[in-house]
């Protein structure tokens, strides 16, 4: 079952087509990135489990290749508006 914050997430972007679509997605992609890996690191910072550490400290470049991948994404439609 979705959340709500997906549902409003979903009707937000099903308003939108074509280049206002993948502005409004490159910007929903980078918050939620910049989230992630805020909460992430927050994890790898605060946690006393070994295991816990290595999966954060496994993680945050995979995270932060996505995070530029939607930037690159982002400046491309700005280059088109």
């Amino acid at each position: 079952v979705p959340s709500e914050c997906a549902k409003e997430c979903y009707e937000s972007l099903n308003k939108n087509s074509g280049i206002n679509f993948d502005k409004e997605y490159c910007e929903k992609m980078i918050s939620v990135h910049e989230d992630t890996i805020a909460m992430v690191e927050k994890v790898y910072i605060e946690s006393n489990d070994v295991d816990i550490r290595e999966w954060a400290i496994s993680v945050l470049p995979i995270l932060r290749k996505h995070l530029n991948h939607a930037i690159t994404c982002q400046k491309t439609c700005n280059k088109i508006l």
